[in-house]
């Protein structure tokens, strides 16, 4: 019986190292030299040998020491394989467990942030509920003389001409436009006036003794009373998405329009 690959090319007479060519040729040779019709001389033990050798050589065509490398090399690259499938398998770990963190710090930053802004969101709620309220409300009703209407702009160098700052005998101020000249504004006619109860904001202005209603200013009703709308709007947002990047924009649209808000009731 052919146990190695030295018995099995001595066996066909081949070269250590020799093609599958060169070994199924030595075969064919012998095997018509050996076959058991034609030989006689061993009961075809010479032919059954010839035939092992050859089946163990076509199994095992490699020398021993190439047999024996290319073991090593297929046991170190499916190490190194292993090893590199491993260290990828950690990678995408670190990876994962990274993003897990990122997204966990980045909802905590800004549910910190939204708990803190609820101080905020709730002034402007207050704020233009107010103001809602003050609007529905009847207004103030007053009437007085003027005791004191001037141009705030005619030192400066392009005046506004038809814009006047009146402050009536009861002590009550009022910006409005008029399209008369300044001297034709009598202090000693009698005006009726209406503000709003709660931020007496102004709402109108008539000359009762010339019977001609004036134009009074832009405030936080005229013009700009939209900016309340935008805000309720905001607000119902605020309250019903809880998705990140919108409740940020709607805080930065209420903080951006309750700067107008406060900017009209403090100048207006």
């Amino acid at each position: 019986m052919v146990n190695n690959y030295y018995e099995a090319i001595a066996s066909l007479g081949t070269r250590e190292g020799a093609t599958q060519i060169e070994i199924k040729e030595a075969f064919w040779k012998l095997s018509k030299q050996y076959h058991p019709d034609i030989y006689k001389g061993d009961n075809g033990e010479a032919f059954q040998r010839i035939n092992q050798a050859y089946q163990y050589l076509k199994r095992y065509p490699d020398t021993p020491s190439k047999q024996t490398f290319d073991s090593t090399h297929q046991q170190s690259y499916s190490a190194s394989q292993e090893h590199h499938q491993t260290a990828r398998e950690h990678r995408t770990e670190r990876n994962k467990a990274r993003a897990r963190k990122e997204v966990h710090e980045r909802a905590a930053y800004y549910a910190t942030l939204f708990r803190k802004a609820r101080v905020f969101v709730l002034f402007v709620l207050v704020l233009n509920s107010l103001l809602i309220i003050d609007y529905l409300l009847p207004n103030i009703e007053r009437t007085s003389t003027i005791a004191f209407a001037a141009n705030p702009d005619e030192h400066s160098q392009k005046p506004e001409s038809n814009y006047l700052r009146v402050v009536f005998k009861d002590g009550q101020q009022f910006n409005f436009y008029e399209f008369e000249a300044l001297s034709e504004v009598i202090k000693d006619n009698y005006f009726t006036y209406e503000k709003s109860i709660i931020f007496h904001q102004q709402m109108s202005l008539y000359d009762e003794t010339r019977s001609t209603p004036m134009t009074s200013g832009y405030n936080v009703f005229k013009i700009f009373g939209f900016v309340i709308l935008i805000q309720a709007l905001a607000l119902w947002r605020y309250w019903r998405y809880n998705n990140i990047n919108a409740k940020m924009n709607d805080l930065v649209a209420m903080a951006f329009f309750t700067v107008i808000q406060l900017a009209l009731l403090v100048l207006r």
